[in-house]
């Protein structure tokens, strides 16, 4: 556990407009990219500014991918939500290989899917006009929030 924490533990800021999750390695398939919310979680409220933008970043090369139990309209299957934990931060997926439908089975409707990097760098030029603070996290589903670690 000590040699974990001190491979995966990376300082974190406070109050940036705009965090960046990178999902590698856990980024095949859109049913694993949640692991990249790790990071987000262990950092706790004061990472993003209440009206934010969290973007998650996956290449979901197989799509979707496909676990039987969690299928819609299957035995684990859950209709998508707003995730409590995101609070009034807007939530943005960029994946170039999702489409609207796929992403529509495990994200709430409230969410943005971008399929070109190019866009989301543009909807983040309108939004803050070339003047916010950012912060990446490129392996985020193996970082830990420092703040995060406990005992």
């Amino acid at each position: 556990v000590k040699l974990a924490r001190q491979v995966y533990a990376t300082n974190t800021p406070k109050g940036v407009d705009v965090v960046v999750l990178n999902a590698y390695p856990k980024d095949m398939e859109m049913f694993q990219i949640d692991n990249a919310f790790g990071m987000y979680r262990s950092a706790g409220e004061g990472l993003v500014k209440d009206d934010g933008v969290v973007i998650l970043t996956s290449a979901c090369t197989l799509g979707r991918g496909y676990h039987a139990l969690f299928e819609p309209g299957m035995r684990l299957y859950k209709p998508p939500v707003k995730r409590k934990f995101l609070g009034n931060r807007e939530l943005w997926v960029y994946s170039p290989n999702i489409n609207k439908a796929d992403f529509a089975t495990l994200f709430w409707d409230g969410y943005t899917l971008f399929n070109r990097w190019d866009d989301v760098i543009e909807r983040l030029e309108e939004r803050y006009k070339k003047n916010c603070q950012m912060a990446i996290f490129p392996y985020s589903s193996l970082q830990i929030a420092e703040a995060g670690m406990k005992g």
